[in-house]
C-alpha cells in the first residue's frame, strides 16, 4: 500500500512540474510548494476514493437527533481547501494565470 502511495505522489509531482513548465513557470524554488501540492492531491484521491466507496458516511448522526458532516467530510473539505490555496500560490488556476499575465 505505501508504495502504491509513494508512487501516486511521485505522479502527482511529475504532473506538477510538467504543468508548470508548460505554463512557462517553473522555478526550482517552487519546489517545496511543489511537494505539498503532489502530496495534498494525494491525499485527496485517496480520501475521495473511501469517501466514494461508501465506507465513510458524508454525515453522521448527532446526540439530539440530527444530522452532521462526518469527521470524513471535514477531512476532505481541508485538504481540498488546501490544495486550492497552494495551487493558487503556484499560479495553477485560471484566476491565478489571469492575475500573472495581467502584471506582465
Amino acid at each position: 500500500m505505501f508504495d502504491d502511495i509513494k508512487a501516486l505522489n511521485k505522479k502527482h509531482l511529475s504532473q506538477t512540474i510538467r504543468e508548470m513548465k508548460a505554463l512557462g513557470h517553473y522555478k526550482k524554488e517552487f519546489s517545496e510548494l511543489i511537494r505539498r501540492r503532489a502530496h495534498l492531491l494525494t491525499r485527496y484521491k485517496l480520501q475521495m476514493e473511501q469517501f466514494e466507496s461508501d465506507e465513510y458516511p458524508g454525515e453522521e448522526q448527532t446526540g439530539s437527533g440530527g444530522t452532521k458532516k462526518s469527521a470524513r467530510q471535514l477531512v476532505l473539505e481541508s485538504v481540498l481547501k488546501e490544495l486550492r490555496e497552494t495551487e493558487k500560490e503556484l499560479m495553477l488556476t485560471p484566476k491565478a494565470l489571469k492575475e500573472l499575465e495581467a502584471e506582465e
